[in-house]
């Protein structure tokens, strides 16, 4: 019951901030935004990172969604800061979701 809670919490969310998130020119500032940080899939040979999201609330990375290969590093670049992080959800244990 709480993992279902927590998928439809965070569904949620992520529907309910789509329009301010497509919106904004760029992550961080003020208010609320997603950025991807990796799109690919299991495949090495493509050049993309892995599933990874970064919500962002008041130009500080709140919420860390999937952590697949290449995260880490755009997570980087983003100038997120894991100590703002109030969590970290994954939505399955596949290779290219949570590395």
């Amino acid at each position: 019951m709480r993992k279902s809670f927590l998928r439809r919490a965070i569904c949620a969310g992520l529907l309910g901030l789509s329009a301010s998130a497509t919106a904004a020119p760029s992550c961080g500032g003020t208010g609320v935004a997603l950025q991807v940080l990796g799109s690919g899939g299991p495949e090495a040979a493509d050049k993309r990172a892995s599933s990874g999201y970064l919500l962002w609330q008041d130009g500080r990375a709140r919420l860390l969604v999937d952590a697949g290969g290449g995260v880490k590093l755009r997570f980087g670049e983003a100038g997120a800061s894991m100590v703002d992080l109030d969590a970290v959800a994954f939505t399955h244990f596949h290779a290219d979701h949570a590395s």
